[in-house]
């Protein structure tokens, strides 16, 4: 035995495609008949001979010599190896939401997406979705209740429980992804917190779905948003009807506000120009893992043609974020602090320094887009 060492690792099995195998805080997907021979080690690792005999019974998927050397370099080093016997997972949601807060731990995401397995497949998506648009629909017709003059809901209560509700669909939208992961087969992460460029935002670890073929890959993004559209749909109808029976009760505001958030939140998740759900659907409908870089020199016509047109609807996009949009909060707000010198003062600083951080990431996304187009044009 190696002396004084207990290099404990974890297997993940799946039934169809590879295992993964966590050592040291970092996982590796490794062949599933390769890591089927690594469970009667887990715990204390033997020495290399043995270790190389155990994974050379049998004779179905016997490694060679240097996959078995490269994976006990790995656990031996508790995952600080620079051998890697399979292909390391990276997180999904790389260069998106900074700081990242854990909110609920991903042993707490795996038992609440393990019961919810049944609503993230194909027919629940639709029928969630299919029910949410339905309840916005009802909302938008059904007949609202007379003006009440002089009496009324007090906002402040209305504003505080309208935004819980909206962080309840919001954080139901990142159980979807987990509940579509684990149908797939594999555990989600934990669910946490964070700013994309200057709005905050939730995020799932959903790691290991760049492991699933093409048609799973698209359930895991398209699961959120129709999970948050059907709960969505619902607030709507049932603000609405609470609305037209009791006209200054605090909860029917309050869901009215939420429904038009998560309205809201699902037409922000289909932009695909920044690390949302439409920005990873396209990825995976494409087949193209970076949309800003060059087109694979395997990619068809109809990828080409398609990278194209998103990036030059990039550029307009990132056009009006940095030049159109600021230019209108700015003539909107500027007037109105005329007569107050500290107030502008304070707006003109907070204006600045948001604008400076937009017009960085801007430029730099143009750029690598210009780079990208005029590499794919010199490429044919």
């Amino acid at each position: 035995m190696i002396a004084g060492a207990d290099r404990r690792f974890d297997l993940e099995p799946h039934r169809a495609g590879p295992w993964l195998l966590t050592v040291g805080g970092r996982s590796y997907a490794v062949p599933a008949e390769l890591a089927r021979r690594l469970v009667p080690l887990r715990g204390v690792v033997p020495d290399r001979a043995r270790f190389g005999a155990i994974l050379a019974e049998g004779s179905d998927g016997a490694p060679n010599r240097e996959q078995a050397d490269a994976l006990f370099e790995l656990i031996r080093g508790g995952g600080e190896s620079e051998a890697d016997p399979g292909r390391r997972q990276r997180p999904r949601r790389r260069r998106g939401p900074w700081p990242r807060l854990t909110l609920v731990p991903a042993a707490v995401v795996r038992r609440i997406a393990d019961r919810l397995v049944r609503l993230a497949g194909w027919r629940g998506l639709a029928a969630q979705a299919l029910f949410g648009m339905a309840g916005y629909v009802a909302g938008a017709v059904i007949p609202g209740p007379a003006i009440v003059v002089d009496r009324g809901p007090p906002w402040a209560q209305v504003w505080f429980w309208g935004v819980a509700l909206l962080l309840a669909t919001a954080l139901w939208h990142e159980l979807g992804h987990a509940a579509a992961l684990a149908r797939a087969g594999y555990r989600p992460g934990r669910i946490g917190g964070g700013l994309l460029v200057v709005v905050p935002v939730l995020w799932c670890d959903v790691s290991t779905v760049s492991l699933l073929g093409r048609i799973d890959r698209l359930r895991v993004d398209l699961a959120g948003v129709c999970w948050q559209l059907g709960l969505g749909g619902a607030l709507s109808a049932a603000a609405k009807i609470g609305e037209a029976a009791v006209p200054v009760a605090v909860w029917p505001r309050a869901a009215q506000l939420a429904a038009a958030g998560v309205l809201a939140s699902c037409l922000w998740s289909a932009i695909p120009f920044l690390r949302t759900d439409g920005s990873w659907l396209l990825r995976d409908a494409l087949g193209v893992d970076d949309l800003e870089a060059p087109a694979p020199a395997a990619a068809g016509p109809k990828t080409r043609m398609a990278l194209a047109g998103y990036r030059a609807a990039n550029l307009l996009f990132l056009g009006a974020v940095a030049v159109w949009l600021p230019l209108r909060l700015g003539a909107a707000l500027w007037p109105g602090t005329a007569d107050r010198p500290v107030l502008r003062a304070s707006l003109a600083a907070v204006w600045a320094v948001v604008m400076a951080f937009v017009w960085r990431n801007a430029i730099r996304r143009g750029t690598r887009l210009a780079r990208a187009a005029r590499a794919d044009l010199g490429a044919r």
